[in-house]
């Protein structure tokens, strides 16, 4: 696995495009709306959500951010895909690796595109205690960096020769855990003094420098996600319907790139 990959795939980047813009709280219900149908849905309904966010990810320009995600799960993948065909079937495997990558997707989307001071103060605002709000705010942040950090550590022992590269796990894994988690704790301790230093926990509620807004998309795109959740439930097959969903979706995706 590339945990350097891994850190390019999640990292969060500002830019001025209308998924960026969108608000927090809502695309923070999107992506949850569009995780569940991706639990729910077949093969078939899988592709067209596959579909959905590759375009998702070309309007908010984070499509590189999906190559990273793909490079950094490689190994994963194969493991999956290798595993699932061996204990089940080939159609098993095939929709398995699709669930998984498009789960994949929809992560990187929301998180490449969402700053976490922004999630935090949309969920503050609708009376999430600042203590709480500051989980997932801190949680979106450490991740790409402590990936980086258990990367350079595994370069850096490979080059000793305490960890020998192989094709899916490298030997010695158990000293790549060892020093990964080191990481982890060295960067939980400095945020630790960084809080106490800025007196987090004082007030009960924050400042912050810019006001969220709700525009067009935010909306059209949960509204999409739910009828897509609606209809990978009652069309459970799509070809038989095929005319119809993608009339459907079409007519949204046409008011959407609108919306953009």
């Amino acid at each position: 696995m590339d945990l350097r990959a891994i850190h390019y795939a999640f990292v969060t980047r500002r830019k001025d495009t209308c998924i960026h813009n969108a608000h927090p709280l809502l695309k923070l219900m999107g992506s949850t709306l569009i995780l569940v149908s991706i639990a729910l849905s077949n093969i078939q309904w899988l592709i067209l959500i596959l579909l959905i966010l590759l375009i998702e990810a070309e309007l908010g320009k984070v499509l590189m951010n999906l190559v990273w995600t793909i490079k950094g799960a490689w190994s994963l993948l194969l493991i999956i895909s290798v595993t699932s065909y061996i204990l089940y079937s080939v159609h098993y495997s095939i929709t398995l690796i699709t669930r998984v990558i498009t789960a994949s997707f929809a992560i990187s989307i929301f998180v490449s595109t969402t700053a976490p001071s922004d999630l935090s103060q949309s969920l503050e605002k609708i009376g999430v205690p600042a203590k709480l709000c500051a989980i997932p705010e801190l949680s979106i942040r450490l991740i790409p960096y402590i990936a980086n950090d258990a990367q350079e550590s595994l370069e850096g022992m490979m080059l000793r020769g305490e960890v020998k590269p192989r094709f899916l796990l490298p030997r010695g894994i158990t000293k790549a855990l060892a020093t990964i988690i080191h990481s982890a704790v060295k960067r939980s301790e400095s945020l630790t003094e960084a809080l106490v230093a800025k007196f987090f926990g004082y007030s009960n509620k924050r400042t912050y420098i810019d006001e969220l807004q709700i525009n067009k998309y935010s909306v059209v795109q949960l509204f999409v996600k739910v009828l897509i959740l609606v209809l990978a439930l009652i069309f459970p097959n799509p070809l038989i319907h095929l005319k119809n969903c993608l009339d459907i979706m079409i007519t949204l995706l046409k008011y959407t790139t609108i919306y953009c």
